[in-house]
């Protein structure tokens, strides 16, 4: 007897000391918005892997769904609320020490697409026992990692004040078309990118160029370029058969102007369309509808007779143009 009490008082003992602990890090998010993506990396990594806030998927009982060998299903992922946590990294060991564990970087997405990283993150673990027998008791604390709207990378607003529809492509991967004066918004990579952003647009066919500097803020810029309506007034004594245009420093001229009739509702071209510009005639074209980029560009005219008349160096502004192009732009000697 005294045998058997010695050897469940030994057994006691043993089972009082058998202790593990487990160290938690989470994350907070305290950006305003909901999150729907978190990924996190070893700092400097090139791939962030699969999403984190994920869950295994339940049937009616609450039981999670499993396959036939025990492994989980399903995976779900779920939203964090503003004010929500997620455990991001968890560790049981025999020992309070905590593991050892590189620094990490965290990447979180918000419902509306922003995203919101931190770099080089140090682990800082909260170290809780776990023993057999009795309640657990918090060793060591740590804050979760929050986020705020001071990780949320810049974004550049893109105000369209052309007066038309204008179509951005570069920062964008794909061509976005954006309605006179409507928005859009890019945002960028890079954290902090401290560096000019360039945007280039188009305006019917004309093509533009702007830049805007992003650095820790939110920028914006306004999209002004206006495709001018050019006017030539024929004094040159004969009627003109032919008028083509190139940027200057171009050596090809484009197509005859006056061969191609423009579709007023989409800028395409109808072909097989012929006029001419009588002697004390005007004509009109909206530069819209020319494969030009904004600066300057040269305009040739050639006359009944053979003779070609150039206007070199007429600057594409937004005010709408008027030249009168005469014999003293002949090019003959």
């Amino acid at each position: 007897m005294k045998r058997l009490i010695i050897s469940v008082i030994v057994l006691m003992v043993v089972l009082v000391g058998c202790v593990s602990f487990e160290h938690t890090q989470s994350m907070v998010n305290l950006t305003g918005a909901s999150i729907a993506e978190v990924y996190t990396r070893p700092a400097g990594t090139g791939n962030w892997g699969n999403v984190r806030n994920v869950q295994p998927r339940r049937d009616s009982n609450g039981q999670v769904i499993r396959r036939a060998d025990g492994s989980v299903a399903f995976w779900d992922r779920f939203t964090i609320n503003n004010g929500g946590e997620l455990l991001l990294f968890s560790r049981a060991t025999p020992s309070e020490d905590a593991p050892s564990i590189s620094n990490h970087d965290i990447r979180v997405v918000d419902s509306n697409g922003f995203w919101y990283t931190k770099y080089n993150v140090p682990i800082s673990f909260t170290t809780t026992s776990r023993p057999m027998f009795g309640s657990r008791e918090t060793v060591r604390s740590s804050q979760p990692i929050a986020f705020t709207v001071a990780d949320r990378h810049p974004v550049v607003n893109i105000n369209n004040t052309t007066g038309f529809q204008a179509v951005v492509g570069s920062p964008f991967t794909q061509l976005r078309a954006i309605n006179n004066g409507a928005s859009t918004i890019w945002m960028s990579p890079e954290l902090n990118p401290n560096r000019n952003i360039q945007v280039t647009y188009t305006v019917g066919r004309m093509q533009y160029t702007a830049n805007v500097f992003v650095g820790n803020d939110d920028a914006v810029l306004a999209l002004t370029g206006r495709p001018p309506t050019i006017t030539v007034m024929n004094q040159t004594g004969a009627r003109i058969d032919y008028a083509h245009v190139r940027n200057s420093g171009q050596l090809l001229w484009g197509n005859n102007l006056l061969s191609i009739q423009f579709d007023p509702h989409d800028g395409s071209v109808i072909h097989g369309h012929v006029t001419t510009v009588p002697n004390t005639q005007p004509f009109h074209v909206w530069t819209g509808n020319l494969e030009l980029a904004a600066g300057t560009i040269d305009i040739r005219f050639d006359d009944v007779n053979g003779n070609v008349f150039i206007i070199n160096g007429v600057s594409l502004g937004n005010e709408d143009i008027r030249l009168t192009v005469t014999q003293a732009h002949n090019t003959a000697p």
